[in-house]
């Protein structure tokens, strides 16, 4: 009998010895979750101001490039004006065109060093519609809808470019763009901050073209996607598998850099 009390008495304590345990750990998880918290919202303020960065990139190109279609139209009705005004318009027109291809620099170095596909537009031509009417996306063929999927992603219209791009891997399952596309797909809701589709999103990439030209890819921002999202665990795990497994990529680059800032 006093064998079984001791034993219980026993139990007892450790059992209080384990609701400290607990309640301490209660603790460092709330005390973690702050500081967690806190990174987290340091990131997404570093990462948004990178971002707008880049779309006033864009925004300055598409102003400047308006700019010069606006100059070239008043060049070509203005022909009887003398010939120093028109000298002033061609200037003008040149100083702009300088401006733009600065710009446009700027926006490559930025996609080349994301390893971002750029869109040639003049490459295929999307069949043109009536005024106030849609593009029947359904009736382009392969080229042209892709083509027309990645200029709806690079006009930030990301809603219409995952509807183009989810066509397209219907459609053309079999295509050397399909793994392009689904990148693209997990591109647009990162673009979106909705990191937890862009990461399936990327997996998607990741374990159906194995060998496609945008899986690299795919792992850098799926470990990326999981850093904005707080996840440091997995990013570094990610991080760490690209770089085994493409030692030689860009991507692999990028992630020796971004794991040595994580440090």
């Amino acid at each position: 009998m006093i064998l079984m009390e001791k034993r219980v008495e026993s139990l007892e304590l450790y059992v209080q010895s384990l609701e400290k345990k607990k309640a301490q750990l209660a603790i460092d998880i709330e005390n973690l979750d702050k500081k967690r918290e806190q990174k987290e919202n340091e990131i997404k303020s570093q990462y948004a101001n990178l971002n707008a960065s880049f779309d006033n990139f864009r925004t300055e190109i598409q102003k400047i490039t308006g700019k010069i279609e606006e100059t070239n139209y008043s060049l070509n009705k203005k022909t009887s004006y003398a010939e120093d005004s028109r000298k002033s318009e061609k200037d003008k027109i040149q100083s702009l065109t300088e401006m733009t291809y600065g710009l446009k620099n700027r926006v490559s170095k930025v996609e080349e060093y994301l390893n971002l596909e750029t869109q040639d537009k003049t490459e295929v031509q999307i069949p043109s519609q009536k005024s106030g009417e849609p593009v029947a996306e359904n009736d382009l063929s392969e080229k042209e809808l892709y083509a027309y999927g990645k200029q709806k992603f690079d006009d930030s219209d990301y809603e219409t470019a995952r509807r183009c791009f989810t066509l397209f891997l219907e459609k053309f399952p079999k295509s050397t763009e399909a793994d392009n596309s689904q990148f693209w797909i997990g591109e647009s809701y990162y673009y979106e901050k909705w990191y937890e589709k862009a990461i399936l999103e990327y997996q998607k990439v990741i374990e159906k073209y194995p060998k496609g030209n945008k899986t690299p890819s795919a792992n850098l921002k799926q470990a990326l996607a999981f850093y904005m999202l707080g996840d440091k665990t997995n990013a570094k795990i990610i991080l760490n598998e690209l770089i085994r497994k493409y030692p030689n990529s860009t991507e692999a680059k990028i992630a020796k850099t971004k794991l040595a800032s994580m440090k």
